[in-house]
């Protein structure tokens, strides 16, 4: 028996049937016996149950409607079903006819490539991924997925070892979701519970699903899975659930089915909703409720809950997200559950994200394909800032592998926990995996003095002492924290927050503590009172960073920081004395009363830094070119000797004002939206005060020299455009346009971080975004000159093995441009050999031999084969045409460069068939030079010499 999740499906048989009839009917009246109408009835019938999500009933029409003829729509939905169904070896093979198909779309290109990535063929989904790209400039899913092939390439693993184990109540069939429940786990399973009765779904001819319980004995030993008490499992699916202890609630995820009525959407699909249920005295669910923003025209699932239980995250494809599926989360409240809020662009893309689970310490696990991954669903965690969830990383090897990894859960000691993952070596399509962490961890909790209470919020921050790479984690509401950790290393940590003096200690993970768990306890105090200032230039009120502050009775120093901030804490009582000094500028001395009241913990002090004016000066004008001055330029004065800057801006009419030191060495620096950087090196006068004139000159960008487009910068170790770079993109593509007779030079720099060879290599891809984004956007190729010159133009000294800031590093990580005179170039068609035949009418670009310059064809992939007759320069010949007659019926033209244009007969043939047509083509007149030309993954391969019959035929 198999249950049908379309109660008008009966009907809609039946009129099927009529009209199959009457089509029948009609076909007896044709010369042949129903060709034509046997192939559009299959395709109908294959795109009905396609657009229902019976898949696997459509798979069988769609390759029988593919047995007499070529058909593009057949061929892309027999690959799309195989992969819906996740049968990928075969979507690989459709898709793989698909794109050597003038018909492939971007999408085709782009979900060959996600089915390669889950075969672990990397380097052709490399090659899908980028002709993606080339045809979607703008969609970011192109660049994420290129870099996610080539970082997969030989799937790295992360510093975090994992020990990771089946779990042997895996089933043949999908199990998913584990949960710690009880003294056991909760989980989803399609697994068959009634061999007499057995219940299959429309949409992949899968058993239903339903949830079920596993307690866990001694010696890690596992029961018996049951199903799930209580009035949750159905003769639908049950899946995806999470529970809150505290308010005694039960979520879960179920087709759109309640009290004994199933409903569907005005398309006829049966959605998923989540539904909750309460605990009563007896120890029992009842009372089953649906969500207020449930509803029958989009589906919501995978419910998790936050630890306070107040927070309600869960996947939905509902208006207003950024993809196919979203993450979501609710606020609870008085008034019940509040409108759905969207995770935002961070989290979300325009894939799809599934499986949310809020763990106890604040981290947001969930599955993506959007983000790039090793293929299928990947596992990734996100962190919530202030500004919004973000800071989004994926899990390493082997929680994350070349196919789907989904449900991820943490248990409460923070070493071990359960994932999903349909991962080759399994059971079933889906299996229950355990796993441990096998690196040291530490954690603990922050309070309060005097009272105790746990402080949420604080900022744990862990440095590697090696390296200086921080990792910063925030306690949750309870203080807790915890984090995994690198054998053999030593740690600086520093516990700070807001309202409490910081603490610091040294942490190992040598010897004995390379392995298990360090906990520690943080007890935080209250500052008695705390000074907060900030030194401003009395003239201009720009912040003054690098001022020393000196208190009385304070053992060290402290200097302004960016903004010109400074903190004192001290205890309160009596007068105390103030001094600031800065290069440039005089003394400064006041009072600072602390005898405050009870309450208070904050005094103001905001310090006026008067300029030295028995100095020398430096005064002068920032001006363009024609001599106009420039308002608003940026000043950057640096001392070299004291190893200060002073930073400034142009007033209205260009003009700035900076104190020097008789005799020293400085550094001027001046820099304005639309003008190359500016720079001078000088010495002030030894023996005159009063001032010293010097003005500096700044040229617009692209002059034939290089500039720093404003914006350009990268992410460390990644090729990704940037959203806030493309501004200055589209300028240059503005300026391109104008200048017609100018080329391009792209210039692209890395860090000094890496090897050699690496950088080099990832400049050039950086250079190459660029490259192709100003292509996307109209600019010929020929006008572009993309190198990456990896680290070897620093524009600092942070050379290998220097310490540097964050700051230093991302300035080398830039892309530069120059304009040149275009390349006058022009063309000239080769003659042939005095060997060859008479010349033809047209002129003929000579064409590579079918053999030796292209690729080896691969055995293993898809095979497409067309018939060559000629590259012309024009882009259509009627003459042609005329001379090839009804095969010019499959004639497929497309250009190859500037300069001409393919000619070729026929998509996708066998290479039977294409032998066929290669002979009757060498029969028409001038065409006895046709080649059969091969093509896999949508380029040219070369085929083997001597061969008959490819193995894939």
């Amino acid at each position: 028996m198999k249950v049908d999740l379309h109660p008008r499906k009966l009907l809609r048989n039946r009129l099927l049937a009529l009209i199959h009839t009457l089509l029948a009917v009609t076909c007896l009246g044709l010369s042949s016996p129903g060709e034509l109408c046997a192939q559009s009835r299959s395709l109908r019938t294959a795109q009905e149950y396609f657009s229902e999500g019976a898949y696997h009933r459509a798979i069988p029409f769609f390759q029988r409607a593919l047995k007499k003829e070529f058909n593009i729509d057949a061929m892309r939905g027999l690959a799309e079903s195989f992969r819906h169904t996740r049968d990928f070896p075969e979507a690989g093979r459709w898709y793989g006819y698909v794109v050597n198909t003038q018909y492939a779309s971007a999408e085709d290109h782009l979900q060959y490539g996600l089915v390669l990535m889950r075969l672990e063929q990397y380097e052709l989904a490399r090659d899908q991924f980028q002709r993606f790209q080339e045809l979607m400039p703008r969609d970011e899913r192109g660049a994420r997925y290129v870099e996610a092939a080539r970082l997969n390439q030989r799937l790295p693993r992360g510093r975090v070892n994992y020990e990771v184990t089946a779990l042997p109540f895996n089933s043949g069939e999908a199990d998913f979701s584990p949960l710690p429940y009880g003294e056991g786990v909760l989980f989803t399973s399609a697994r068959i519970k009634d061999k007499v009765v057995q219940r299959n779904s429309d949409r992949d001819g899968r058993p239903f699903m339903d949830l079920y319980l596993v307690k866990s004995g001694s010696n890690a030993e596992w029961g018996r899975p049951r199903l799930l008490k209580g009035r949750f499992n159905t003769k639908f699916h049950e899946a995806a659930a999470v529970y809150d202890p505290n308010h005694r609630l039960f979520f879960f995820t179920r087709n759109n089915f309640l009290s004994g009525k199933l409903r569907s959407s005005q398309d006829g699909r049966v959605k998923l909703k989540v539904f909750f249920a309460h605990l009563n005295a007896q120890g029992e669910w009842t009372d089953l409720q649906s969500l207020p923003f449930n509803s029958d025209e989009y589906s919501v699932g995978h419910p998790s809950l936050s630890s306070d239980g107040k927070l309600l995250f869960f996947a939905s494809d509902m208006p207003g997200g950024f993809g196919g599926t979203d993450i979501w989360y609710s606020q609870y409240a008085d008034t019940g559950w509040s409108a759905p809020t969207n995770l935002g662009p961070l989290v979300n893309t325009v894939g799809d994200e599934f499986f949310p689970t809020m763990q106890p310490d604040g981290n947001l696990f969930f599955s993506s394909d959007g983000h790039g991954g090793a293929g299928g669903l990947d596992l990734f965690m996100a962190r919530r800032r202030d500004t919004g969830w973000g800071d989004v990383r994926r899990l390493p090897a082997p929680l994350n592998s070349a196919g789907d990894d989904i449900g991820y859960t943490l248990n409460p000691d923070g070493e071990t926990g359960y994932f999903s993952s349909d991962r080759a070596g399994g059971q079933g399509l889906d299996d229950v995996y355990a796993f441990r962490v096998l690196n040291p961890v530490f954690s603990g909790t922050v309070t309060s003095r005097p009272d105790g209470a746990p402080l949420a919020d604080a900022v744990v921050t862990v440095t590697d002492a090696a390296s200086g790479e921080p990792q910063r984690f925030q306690t949750n509401p309870d203080g807790r924290f915890g984090m995994i950790l690198e054998r053999d290393r030593k740690y600086e940590v520093e516990v700070s927050h807001e309202a409490h003096l910081s603490q610091r200690m040294a942490l190992g993970t040598e010897g004995a503590e390379a392995i298990g768990r360090q906990t520690r306890i943080f007890i935080l105090e209250r500052p008695r009172l705390v000074i907060d200032g900030t030194a401003r230039d009395q003239r201009t009120g720009y912040a003054l960073a690098g001022v020393k502050v000196s208190l009385e009775g304070q053992e060290s120093d402290h200097w302004s920081a960016a903004g010109g901030m400074f903190r004192f804490n001290l205890e309160p009582g009596g007068k105390l004395k103030l001094t600031a000094t800065r290069t440039g500028y005089l003394p400064l001395e006041m009072t600072v009363d602390a005898e405050v009241g009870a309450g208070i913990h904050r005094i103001p002090v905001a310090l006026e830094m008067e300029r030295d004016l028995g100095k020398v000066m430096l005064q002068g004008q920032v001006l363009d070119a024609t001599g106009q001055p420039i308002a608003g330029a940026d000043l950057f004065l640096i001392h070299r000797a004291a190893r200060e800057e002073l930073t400034g801006k142009t007033d209205t009419n260009g003009t700035f004002l900076f104190p020097l030191v008789p005799g020293d060495a400085y550094q001027l620096v001046a820099r304005h939206p639309g003008y190359r950087t500016g720079q001078e090196a000088f010495s002030a006068p030894k023996s005159r005060s009063g001032v010293f004139p010097r003005n500096i000159t700044l040229a617009l960008t692209g002059s034939g020299r290089a500039s720093v487009l404003k914006n350009v910068y990268y992410e460390y170790g990644e090729s990704l455009l940037r959203e806030a770079s493309l501004t200055e993109l589209d300028k240059l593509v503005r300026l391109l346009k104008l200048n017609p007779d100018k080329r391009i030079v792209v210039s692209s720099s890395t860090d000094a971080r890496g090897s050699d060879r690496y950088n080099l290599a990832l400049s050039q891809r950086r250079a190459d975004a660029v490259a192709r984004y100003l292509k996307a956007e109209g600019i010929a190729e020929e006008r572009i000159e993309a190198i990456g010159y990896g680290e070897t133009r620093l524009v600092n000294e942070c050379r290998n093995g220097a310490t540097c800031s964050e700051a230093q590093h991302r300035a080398n990580r830039r892309t530069e441009f120059t304009l040149l005179p275009a390349r006058r170039t022009e063309y000239r068609a080769k003659k042939r050999p005095v060997s060859a035949r008479p010349a033809r009418a047209e002129t003929t670009i000579p064409v590579a031999a079918a053999d030796g310059n292209y690729p080896a064809l691969d055995p293993e992939q898809p095979v497409c084969y067309r018939v060559q007759v000629g590259v012309f320069r024009e882009k259509d010949k009627p003459d042609l045409r005329a001379r090839l007659g009804d095969l010019a019926e499959d004639l497929v033209v497309e250009p190859i460069d500037t300069t001409g244009y393919r000619y070729q007969i026929g998509e996708c043939y066998i290479y039977a068939r294409a032998k066929e047509v290669l002979q009757v083509a060498r029969t028409r007149k001038d065409m006895q030079d046709a080649f059969i030309a091969a093509y896999q993954n949508g380029r040219r391969v070369g085929i083997p010499r001597g061969m008959e019959r490819p193995e894939n035929d």
